[in-house]
C-alpha cells in the first residue's frame, strides 16, 4: 500500500489496527505469527487491545506490544538504516536479532543502523558489532533524551508564566 501527501489508511486486523499515514509505503504480511506490516517509507500508527496483538517491522527490527498491555505508537522511516519509533501509550518492544529493547510509553527513540559513513563491518563479528553500536546508541538517548525530556515537562507544569 502506497499513500500520497493527502492519503491515509486505516486497517483492522482482528483487534489491532494499523494507520498508514500520508506519504507511506507499506506491506501488509503476518508477521511471527501475527498480523503485522512492513514500512518501507513513512510514518505508520498502530494499535492493539490488551487481548490482541499486532507485529511492525521497519529496516529490520521487530517492533511490538509487550503482551496484555492497550498499546498505541508509532514507527516512522527516515532512511533505508534509520527509523523512529514513539510509544504513546504502553510499551513497546523492539528486536533485532536476538536482541531486544524496550521503549517506555510516552518515549521516542531514534533508531540507527550501521554508520552513516557506507556499510559497517563485514565477516566473523560483523552482527556483534552492529547490535553494540545499536545498543550504545540507545542508552546514550536515552540517558540525554529521559531526562532532558523531564526536564521540559518539569518547567512546563511548574510555572506555565515564565513559558516564553
Amino acid at each position: 500500500v502506497s499513500t500520497d501527501h493527502g492519503g491515509r489508511m486505516r486497517v483492522r486486523m482482528g483487534e489491532a489496527q494499523i494507520e498508514v499515514m500520508p506519504e507511506s509505503v507499506v506491506v501488509f504480511e503476518e508477521l511471527d505469527s501475527v498480523a503485522g506490516a512492513t514500512v518501507v517509507h513513512g510514518p505508520v500508527n498502530f494499535s492493539s487491545p490488551e487481548t490482541g496483538t499486532v507485529a511492525v517491522r521497519a529496516t529490520g527490527i521487530v517492533i511490538r506490544p509487550q503482551p496484555k498491555r492497550l498499546t498505541h505508537g508509532q514507527v516512522t522511516v527516515v532512511g533505508p538504516s534509520e527509523l523512529l519509533v514513539t510509544s504513546f501509550r504502553g510499551p513497546l518492544e523492539l528486536t533485532l536479532g536476538n536482541e531486544s529493547l524496550v521503549v517506555p510509553e510516552g518515549t521516542t527513540y531514534r533508531v540507527v543502523q550501521g554508520d552513516s559513513r557506507g556499510p559497517g563491518p563485514v565477516g566473523a563479528g560483523a552482527e556483534s558489532a552492529r547490535r553494540e553500536r545499536l545498543r550504545a546508541f540507545f542508552v546514550a538517548f536515552a540517558a540525554v533524551g529521559v531526562p532532558l525530556a523531564a526536564l521540559l515537562i518539569y518547567q512546563v507544569l511548574a510555572s506555565p508564566s515564565s513559558l516564553f
